[in-house]
């Protein structure tokens, strides 16, 4: 009797610590797959560019699987990193000058048959971006120098910076899935790791081929292919009035959109019909309800034909 009455209490102890483990506030990533985006574009980097140096890109002219990425906490606890200075999960990158957490994300195209291509994202600055969730606090607490993303806020990673893509200068044309999952190697602890991939679809058009012409018969004009291309903005916006942008490979059937930097991230405005335009230059009107916010932007330019 007395053993069995010993055997009862610590079978209740066993199970009341495990109820309080499972308790315990906890961190939980999850990547936004609605505000993911896709989107090609064609760009050349040269030996030296930092791109190259991190293994995200070869050197010359390749064909890019551009996207966004928002990295939610919404999980019941922040997801603390502290100063990277000194710590292991972090790497000082030499030529962007900055640290880098090269774990923290996986990114891969699926395809029928399987992965077809993989980039991969260094997360050098884990901070609040954004707030997610209403209820979450309203004041920013973690930065470049203090790593970390509340319960609640998300961090964010637009799609022109480096490493956010994935090369598909030999994939095929066709239908594929866009996955991105964070802490692929589960460096970091969560409270749940099996909502961390997001995936949208996306369609890649095949490359057009080249049809020999017979001598001497002249050669054909190529018809442009329907691209996207990123091109910063050459000069300040002036709100109300024509805006120039130059570039390469404008059309009759070029848009461009507007993102800009807002106090809760990033905001676009757009598309913007150019009132002018040449394969070289557009001239675009920015309305009187764009609001430029910080002191950055970004045109992106849409070939529609």
């Amino acid at each position: 009797m007395r053993s069995g009455w010993r055997a009862t209490v610590l079978l209740i102890g066993t199970l009341f610590g495990a109820a309080e483990l499972r308790a315990q506030p906890m961190p939980d990533l999850i990547f936004n797959a609605n505000a993911i985006n896709p989107f090609l574009s064609t760009e050349t980097f040269a030996p030296t560019h930092c791109a190259v140096n991190e293994g995200c890109v070869v050197a010359g002219t390749r064909r890019l699987l551009r996207f966004r990425s928002e990295s939610w906490n919404i999980g019941t606890a922040d997801m603390v990193l502290g100063s990277p200075v000194g710590n292991p999960l972090f790497e000082y990158d030499q030529c962007h000058m900055h640290y880098h957490f090269s774990g923290f994300a996986n990114y891969r195209l699926i395809g029928p048959s399987g992965t077809v291509a993989t980039g991969h994202k260094a997360a050098f600055c884990l901070t609040d971006s954004f707030r997610q969730n209403p209820a979450a606090n309203p004041q920013r607490r973690y930065n470049c120098d203090n790593q970390g993303i509340q319960w609640g806020w998300a961090d964010v990673y637009t799609a022109d910076l480096d490493c956010q893509w994935i090369d598909v200068t030999d994939v095929p044309g066709g239908h594929y899935t866009l996955e991105l999952e964070v802490n692929p190697d589960r460096l970091l602890t969560e409270s749940n790791y099996a909502n961390n991939v997001a995936s949208v679809g996306v369609d890649i058009p095949a490359f057009p081929t080249a049809t020999p012409t017979p001598t001497p018969a002249p050669t054909p004009t190529a018809t442009p292919q329907p691209a996207v291309s990123l091109n910063p903005i050459a000069a300040p916006i002036v709100i109300g009035q024509a805006n120039a942008l130059t570039g390469a490979g404008f059309t009759a059937g070029s848009v461009i959109d507007l993102f800009v930097a807002a106090p809760t991230g990033v905001r676009g405005y757009g598309p913007f019909m150019p009132t002018s335009w040449s394969p070289t230059a557009l001239s675009w009107f920015a309305p009187a309800s764009v609001t430029l916010g910080k002191g950055f932007g970004t045109v992106r330019v849409i070939n529609t034909d």
